[in-house]
Parts: structure tokens; sequence; C-alpha cells
């Protein structure tokens, strides 16, 4: 597993700065000066790596921006349960993507993060089946009430729509 940049451990302030410094765009040469005019020691070497490893993971998070937006231009309006889906694989993705860039650990202060999040995905996915299920039961459920109304207009007895209910909605009376 990587060793942690000596810019992971300054100011949380001055981490900021740094980091709206290489989203901005500027070199490896001007952020060491301006580190060094806001008072800190870092060499610019650890710049270079922090810049390094910053990058790719700006580049890793806007793949997943991209692969969000495609997802969610793909869904349209197909749905909630949909969306609710194309996240939690998201998510699963990233987690997974996380491990391997740690070389199969985690580190110890995501653990807990990691668990919560693996509790509320299972939790998500319980209610996006429960509200598949709900739609399809409602669905169900004005389908036969339409068999119903239609069957008894076009002079259908009782035990005909009830056969039809049955055989497509598997409903019983």
């Amino acid at each position: 597993m990587a060793r942690n940049s000596s810019i992971d451990g300054l100011d949380p302030k001055l981490k900021k700065a740094i980091d709206a410094a290489l989203r901005s765009g500027t070199s490896i040469d001007a952020l060491v000066k301006k580190i060094q005019d806001w008072g800190a020691d870092i060499s610019r070497s650890a710049v270079g790596r922090y810049s390094k490893s910053f990058n790719e993971t700006m580049e890793k998070i806007n793949i997943a921006r991209e692969m969000s937006e495609r997802i969610v231009e793909d869904i349209g309006k197909a749905g909630e349960s949909k969306m609710t889906r194309a996240t939690i694989e998201l998510i699963q993705t990233s987690v997974v993507q996380m491990i391997a860039n740690n070389g199969g650990t985690v580190p110890m202060k995501y653990v807990g993060t990691l668990s919560k999040s693996a509790v509320d995905l299972a939790k998500a996915k319980k209610i996006d089946q429960e509200t598949i299920l709900e739609i399809q039961r409602v669905t169900i459920a004005k389908a036969a009430v339409a068999v119903e109304k239609v069957g008894a207009e076009l002079g259908f007895t009782q035990d005909t729509i009830d056969t039809v209910k049955n055989r497509i909605f598997n409903i019983e009376d």
C-alpha cells in the first residue's frame, strides 16, 4: 500500500488550497513556491507525487461522472427503479476500485465507512425490490379490475372472468 503523502499531514485548510491550485492547473514549481509562501516546507518531489496521485484521482472521478451521465442518458425516463440500481452499481464499482487501488486491502480509517455503505446498499436494494413488487402488485390489481369491467361489458360469466384473471395474473377470488 502506498505511504501517506507529507501533504496529507498538513493543516486541512492548506491542503484544500493545494487541491484548489492543482484543480486550476498550477504547475508543480509554482505550487512549491506557493506552499513555501504559505509557510510550509514540502519538497518538490512530495508535491510532484501528490500532484500525480491527485490528477489520477481526479481522472477517475471524471470517468465515474461521465459514466453516471451516460447511464442517466440511457435510462432517460425509465423510472426511479433503474436509476436506483444504476447508483448502487456505481457505488459498488467505486468500492471495488478503491480496494484494488490499495493492493486488495482497505485502510482502517475507511472500514467503518465501507461497512456503513454496505449496509446502506443492502437497504437500498431491499427498498428498490419492495418498490418494484408494489408497482407490480398495483398494476396487476388495476388490470384485474379492467378484466372484470371489460368481461362484464362483453357478457362474460363470472367464472370466465375468474378463469382469465387466474390464468393471466394468477389471481383467484
